[in-house]
């Protein structure tokens, strides 16, 4: 069956499909000089282990943690516990809301592109 054709679909025939051919290096150096290259766009999600890392080592986790050392060196042990279990849940609590920022992301980036082919 044929795949009807589209505004921005080129639609070829298997022949015609084998004799198609790129640009040369000249041409396509030549084009990306007059400003008409393609660039991919920037990513744009993070990692899991830039997430992870980017909520463990903030200034305020910093802070607090030095406060627990702090406590531990006066001798407050259990103090200095309340304070790492601060840090401890706000770890948690941002690391869990940025993984599933990122994948609610992935599926709306799916469902557009699939959305965009069909």
């Amino acid at each position: 069956m044929p795949i009807p054709p589209r505004a921005n679909i080129l639609v070829v025939t298997a022949e015609e499909a084998t004799t198609i051919q790129g640009l040369s290096e000249r041409e396509a150096a030549a084009r990306r000089a007059a400003g008409q290259g393609n660039s991919a766009p920037p990513p744009t999600g993070r990692a899991y282990t830039q997430i992870i890392r980017e909520n463990v080592f903030i200034i305020i986790n910093n802070i607090l943690f030095l406060l627990g050392l702090a406590l531990v060196l006066v001798g407050r042990p259990l103090d200095a516990m309340v304070s790492v279990g601060v840090i401890a849940v706000n770890i948690l609590v941002s690391v869990v809301q940025e993984i599933r920022a990122k994948r609610t992301l992935v599926q709306h980036q799916a469902a557009y592109f699939a959305a965009r082919l069909s």
